[in-house]
């Protein structure tokens, strides 16, 4: 397998992901929630993996402590700020627009932590996908205004944890730490974080699940554990990891569109230009 197959497998498995997604929202299942399933399940199924490998989990305690500070200001601490972010901005299109747009960031920071390559033509497609999914996922209707800028500090926020994160896992991979098993314990950490934040808050949440929103949960867990596999699969093999990370986050735009077909929202013909240039952008990075 090489990086542009786990890359579309990886852009095939984020839409399935948000749309479970959009399904939980719709069903006005808590974030907590979301939360647990979205770490603990890809847990349990990384280490079943690990075991039939027989891959060895027992890390040096120095690279465990590394994958746990990783794990609480990056990944869990990230994953907080994103939903405030969203949940407060006057639209959630311009926070998803800095959080996702960190492939600018690992492309570039890339060159000098690992030696990656980058020509001009395809950090130009970074930037032509970049923009054209940022232009796909704004809803129309709702403007920035001067009352509250702090979902832009907390998306800039995230933008840095996310980014950080890519570089930080491609980082413990170097070392020799097999993808499954760093993996496993990213979300075993990240899991343990979203339980104790669950139990902490227990009398604002409710407990009462419906037999559909536990199949919801049970559909963001598996979905994600394809989706983080092939991410890290594809980032480990890519001659820079910010193509991938601009793969992932065009993904964003062709989960929109399918919202659109699916509910019949009505799609402007520059949106439509806006799908036409994403996907030169997405063609100039995997040729």
């Amino acid at each position: 397998m090489n990086w542009i197959v786990a890359s579309a497998i990886m852009y095939c498995a984020s839409i399935i992901y948000y749309l479970f997604v959009r399904k939980a929202a719709g069903e006005k299942i808590n974030y907590r929630f979301s939360n647990i399933a979205n770490f603990s399940i890809p847990a349990v199924l990384y280490f079943s993996i690990n075991i039939a490998q027989h891959q060895n989990m027992l890390l040096p305690l120095n690279i465990l402590f590394f994958i746990f500070l990783a794990a609480l200001f990056l990944s869990y601490l990230g994953s907080v700020a994103s939903y405030i972010a969203i949940s407060i901005a006057p639209n959630a299109g311009y926070s998803l627009i800095i959080q996702k747009s960190y492939a600018v960031y690992t492309s570039i920071v890339a060159i000098f932590l690992f030696h990656s390559t980058i020509t001009p033509l395809k950090f130009v497609a970074v930037l032509i996908t970049l923009a054209s999914t940022a232009f796909i996922s704004i809803s129309p209707g709702k403007k920035v205004n001067k009352a509250n800028y702090l979902w832009v500090l907390l998306s800039f926020v995230s933008f840095f944890c996310f980014g950080s994160l890519r570089l930080t896992n491609k980082f413990i991979f170097t070392l020799g730490v097999p993808s499954t098993v760093l993996l496993f314990w990213t979300m075993m950490f990240v899991a343990l974080f979203s339980i104790a934040d669950f139990f902490i808050n227990r009398k604002k949440v409710s407990t009462s699940i419906s037999k559909s929103s536990l199949l919801t949960l049970v559909g963001i867990g598996f979905s994600v554990t394809f989706f983080y596999y092939f991410l890290q699969t594809a980032e480990f093999m890519a001659p820079n990891i910010g193509y991938v990370n601009a793969i992932n986050t065009s993904s964003n735009a062709a989960f929109t569109l399918l919202v659109a077909w699916l509910f019949k929202d009505k799609l402007t013909k520059a949106k439509m230009f806006a799908v036409v240039t994403a996907t030169i952008g997405l063609i100039l990075l995997i040729i």
